[in-house]
């Protein structure tokens, strides 16, 4: 059976063949987070040799590809190959809670700050691609692999700010990307560039696969999970010890104004978190989940307690 209906992939790669995204090609990237006003903390660097940054109204996605060399292992054995990988980091435009422009030097920049982390893909050479397009057809053959992390310091799933330099010939461009964004309501700020500098232990391998803080005795984990989701969702960094203070500051207001708390609508975000408990022996499954809204106020109390 042939699928000639408006979801058959002939018609959507027609579609998609007459809807051109922004391209930008050679910019750099960098992964942080903005950690005040005029502070920028990086946590990783784009390829030296730039990457390819698109903003596609087709679909409202946003794509970061970049080319670089990758080891891999073969399971049983103590061999490794490098191959060279393609790269893609993807969100949506609908992903994007703020967007900032400057000048930084000689390059423009548009800073992106996201509201969760992307997704994330590579591909081999091995896979023969041919691209015939500057942008992905809707093939059924998608070549695209999803993976994780690929930093070594796993700044995506901590990190939620990035910073794109778009080489001063494009800059007519970049401006054409921002009021395209702006018809998705997203209002761009114009501002001076930050002062940036890299985190402590730039680039070391950070010891577990997914940043977070553990176990801490006569700590909660409901309190300990408001404090990992508050980081994963860039409202502070782990490298930042005078939050806490600020956030203690905070606390103390509000539990002398609880008429502030009542009246706190909050943006009706959540974050949620989910532990796996398997118990061989009985063969028994739990699966535990927490939701928490960002914002909320029902653990004031316990945060000033510690319980």
């Amino acid at each position: 059976m042939v699928n000639l209906g408006p979801e058959s992939s002939s018609l959507m790669n027609t579609r998609r063949m007459e809807i051109d995204p922004f391209t930008f090609r050679g910019v750099g990237v960098e992964i942080g987070t903005r950690v005040s006003r005029d502070e920028f903390l990086i946590g990783w660097k784009g390829p030296p040799k730039g990457a390819d940054f698109f903003i596609d109204p087709f679909d409202g996605s946003c794509k970061i590809n970049f080319t670089k060399e990758t080891a891999f292992s073969f399971k049983g054995t103590s061999l490794h190959a490098v191959l060279k990988c393609d790269f893609k980091t993807e969100f949506f435009v609908r992903d994007i809670n703020e967007v900032r422009s400057y000048m930084d030097q000689l390059s423009w920049v548009m800073e992106l700050q996201l509201v969760s982390s992307p997704l994330l893909y590579y591909r081999t050479a091995d896979d023969d691609i041919h691209a015939t397009v500057p942008f992905d057809l809707l093939d059924d053959e998608d070549p695209w692999i999803r993976t994780t992390d690929f930093t070594s310091a796993k700044v995506i799933g901590r990190c939620n700010s990035y910073r794109i330099f778009v080489p001063p010939r494009q800059g007519k461009k970049l401006k054409e990307a921002i009021e395209y964004l702006k018809k998705w309501r997203i209002i761009p700020y114009d501002c001076p560039a930050p002062k940036y500098r890299e985190e402590p232990d730039f680039g070391s391998p950070m010891p577990d696969p997914f940043f977070c803080f553990h176990f801490k005795e006569k700590i909660s984990f409901e309190l300990l999970f408001l404090v990992n989701a508050a980081i994963h969702k860039g409202i502070f960094s782990h490298f930042q010890p005078r939050e806490g203070e600020r956030l203690r500051t905070v606390q103390i207001r509000l539990l002398k104004n609880p008429k502030m708390i009542k009246s706190f609508k909050g943006l009706g975000d959540s974050a949620e978190v989910r532990r796996l408990i398997l118990l061989q022996q009985k063969r028994t499954v739990f699966l535990q989940r927490w939701s928490f809204p960002i914002g909320f106020s029902e653990n004031i109390e316990n945060l000033q307690t510690g319980s």
